[in-house]
């Protein structure tokens, strides 16, 4: 899993270029098991991901067997989809399936955001504590398209794992309630 990098002010389509050709240079040089997951970002700067019409440019191409996206649910709110409304996570993930398409899906990061949606701020907080809340974690968890999806715990840690059991918790409760 990796962000995808920056354009550093060279311009979009020429950073976005720069990074396809390192794929396509070390790609023939990496086994083929391996498979390289694309992090959408918060769109702080001259960072790509942000928008997923970069991840659609990034992935166009090459073999799906090879590359997906790891969907950052933090990310994806602080870039400016908003994720906190019922209305808002269809219109996110319809966006997403228009412009890279679901089954590019391969894992999740699951976080909430300390920051509103298009604060291009990226600041994890645990589930349902953040700006996304509990409604946007529900739609997430009930969405049967992404139900067998890999989902990983990004949030803020503690010495003794108990926030973990706790964002756990609330996840399965909210994979269970009605929207």
């Amino acid at each position: 899993v990796m962000h995808p990098g920056a354009h550093l002010g060279s311009g979009i389509e020429i950073g976005l270029e720069r990074i396809r050709a390192a794929f396509r240079e070390i790609l023939p040089e990496t086994p083929e098991e391996v498979r390289l997951l694309l992090e959408n970002t918060a769109g702080q700067g001259t960072y790509f991901g942000g928008d997923f019409a970069h991840l659609a440019v990034l992935l166009e191409g090459f073999d799906t067997r090879r590359f997906g996206v790891c969907f950052d649910t933090c990310h994806a709110h602080a870039a400016g989809y908003d994720l906190s409304t019922a209305e808002g996570y269809v219109q996110t993930m319809a966006d997403f399936d228009r412009l890279v398409g679901l089954e590019q899906i391969k894992a999740f990061h699951l976080n909430d955001s300390l920051k509103g949606s298009a604060s291009k701020v990226d600041r994890h907080a645990h589930i349902g504590q953040g700006t996304i809340g509990r409604t946007g974690f529900a739609c997430l968890m009930q969405d049967q398209r992404l139900a067998e999806i890999p989902m990983l715990l990004e949030t803020p840690k503690g010495d003794d794992g108990e926030m973990d059991r706790v964002n756990l918790a609330l996840l399965r409760e909210l994979a269970g309630e009605s929207l």
